[in-house]
């Protein structure tokens, strides 16, 4: 059971190491507008996040 619980988190971490360096230019974006703001409205969001939506389903899966 436990080889195949670090198995599980193995693959996980690794999921989303893979994620976060796909849509690292995505969240830099985000970032730096939060750094300004602080905060952000769905449509600023959106705005930033533009033609990327493709990218917010592959994170939200």
């Amino acid at each position: 059971i436990d080889e195949e619980v670090k198995k599980l988190i193995d693959v996980g971490l690794e999921t989303a190491k893979a994620l976060l360096k796909k849509h690292r230019k995505l969240m830099d974006k985000v970032a730096e507008a939060l750094i300004v703001k602080e905060t952000l409205e769905g449509e600023e969001f959106e705005k930033i996040v533009g033609s990327s939506k493709a990218a917010l389903v592959t994170l939200k899966s």
